[in-house]
């Protein structure tokens, strides 16, 4: 199995509030260290909370209902709520 080394980081997944800094690299290539970062759909941070994911996701869903508002606004409330169930 190959790597795409460029698309390789290092998330470290701890509780403790000064966690040790360590540099790691794939092939002699350093891998950048980050704070959250995407994986099968979910954003996971270094606490593994959540919250981030969750964010992204209620604003999303907000932008979402604002553009429907904008643009449905005279429609009856069912339609309202299908194209809402349709695009969130």
């Amino acid at each position: 199995m190959e790597f795409n080394i460029p698309k390789c980081v290092h998330l470290p997944i701890t509780n403790k509030t000064k966690p040790r800094l360590h540099s790691y690299s794939l092939c002699g290539v350093p891998l950048s260290t980050v704070s959250s970062h995407p994986y099968l759909g979910i954003k996971l941070d270094t606490k593994l909370t959540g919250v981030n994911h969750i964010t992204d996701i209620a604003s999303k869903s907000s932008n979402v209902l604002g553009l429907i508002k904008r643009t449905l606004g005279p429609c009856k409330p069912d339609v309202k709520e299908t194209v809402y169930n349709m695009l969130v």
